[in-house]
């Protein structure tokens, strides 16, 4: 009965996050080598590629943030992307411009830029707020 109680309170606690944020519409699930991500009709899948680097899986819509299915994330701001974790690493230490991307794509190598939206929304950032308006006489 004891043990039954515990399972039953383990799963509430690793349901309330996800029905929070399916409340808020948007999803993440993340490890060290997946990334699945929705939020208002959007999605993303990323897997590390067993070659080497980071897939898109899949999306919608096609080319969300500039990306394709299929497209093998090489590098993220200059840096070697192994694994989706590195990725993320990336996208947290970046800041709030467009991201460079060396991508494979269709079997040849490719600059991309992730647009600054894509790391708000993959690291489900809230956007900055604008700075305040500089009062009179300052």
């Amino acid at each position: 009965m004891r043990g039954t109680l515990k399972r039953l309170l383990l799963a509430l606690g690793l349901l309330v996050p996800v029905s929070q944020a399916i409340a808020l519409d948007w999803f993440a699930w993340q490890s060290t080598d997946t990334l699945r991500w929705r939020s208002e009709g959007q999605y993303m899948h990323l897997s590390t590629d067993p070659a080497g680097g980071v897939r898109v899986v899949k999306e919608t819509p096609a080319d969300l943030w500039g990306l394709s299915v299929g497209d093998v994330i090489l590098e993220a701001d200059g840096k070697p992307v192994a694994h989706v974790a590195d990725l993320i690493a990336t996208l947290r230490a970046h800041g709030t411009s467009p991201m460079p991307l060396k991508v494979r794509r269709g079997g040849s190598e490719q600059q991309v830029m992730l647009a600054a939206k894509a790391r708000v929304d993959l690291l489900h950032e809230a956007p900055a707020a604008p700075a305040p308006p500089a009062s009179p006489g300052s």
